[in-house]
């Protein structure tokens, strides 16, 4: 959705994914309060509200994304309509010229 605008069909299970594995991250990190369990009205809007704002960090993460490497992610997607697959081998090339916006999480090593 983010990069053309559009939903599909199959961005319906995206988006059930993308909230299983939200809730799990809000109940395990500090982000403030959030409820694993809600029990009340207010309990399931503080929760909607923590869901809604991280979709929001997370979709402007994205488009700043696209929006830095619109060559590359066109250049994939009409190699993809070539050749119908890429494996991870074929990918590297491509992704080795992705520019990362600053706001990009990186996973924490050591």
């Amino acid at each position: 959705y983010v990069m053309f605008g559009e939903n599909t069909l199959g961005s319906v299970t995206d988006h059930q994914r993308w909230v299983d594995i939200a809730t799990r991250y809000l109940s395990n990190h500090y982000r403030g309060i959030f409820y694993a369990d809600p029990q009340t009205d207010l309990e399931l809007k503080t929760n909607e509200s923590k869901l809604e704002d991280l979709q929001s960090e997370q979709t402007a993460i994205l488009r700043e994304l696209f929006e830095l490497n619109p060559t590359v992610f066109r250049q994939i997607a009409d190699t993809l309509i070539e050749k119908r697959s890429l494996n991870r081998e074929a990918l590297i090339p491509f992704l080795s010229q992705v520019k990362l916006p600053n706001s990009f999480p990186h996973p924490i090593i050591g």
